[in-house]
C-alpha cells in the first residue's frame, strides 16, 4: 500500500531539521544539508510497489567550505553515505580505472 506525505505537515521541523527558502520551488531546502538541490517533478511512474519521480534540477546550493579553489566540489569534503544492502557505507575516495571509476 503506498503513503502519500501530506504537503506542509511538517516533517522538516519533526525531524530536528531547520528549512529555509527555496529560490525555485516550494519544498524547503535543509540547513543541515552541505548541498541542497531543487527540483521539479516532470513525471511519476508507478514501478511496483514503489514510485519513480523523474526531475529537472532548477537550482543548487553548496555550502562554499565544500568548494575547491576553482570552485567545483571537493568530493573527498562531503562526508558522503550510501545505504546499500542493509549497511551504511562511506565515500570519498575516487576509484581507481578510468574517469567514471570502471575498470576496463
Amino acid at each position: 500500500m503506498r503513503q502519500r506525505i501530506r504537503p506542509g505537515c511538517g516533517q522538516v521541523q519533526g525531524v530536528g531539521l531547520t528549512p529555509l527558502p527555496a529560490t525555485a520551488v516550494r519544498p524547503p531546502l535543509i540547513a543541515e544539508c552541505p548541498v541542497n538541490i531543487e527540483c521539479r517533478v516532470l513525471d511519476v511512474q508507478a514501478i511496483g510497489d514503489h514510485d519513480l519521480f523523474l526531475g529537472e534540477a532548477v537550482a543548487q546550493h553548496v555550502d562554499e567550505a565544500l568548494l575547491d579553489a576553482e570552485g567545483k566540489i571537493a568530493v573527498e569534503r562531503l562526508g558522503g553515505f550510501a545505504f546499500v544492502l542493509g549497511e551504511f557505507w562511506t565515500l570519498g575516495r575516487r576509484s581507481p580505472g578510468n574517469r567514471r571509476g570502471i575498470e576496463n
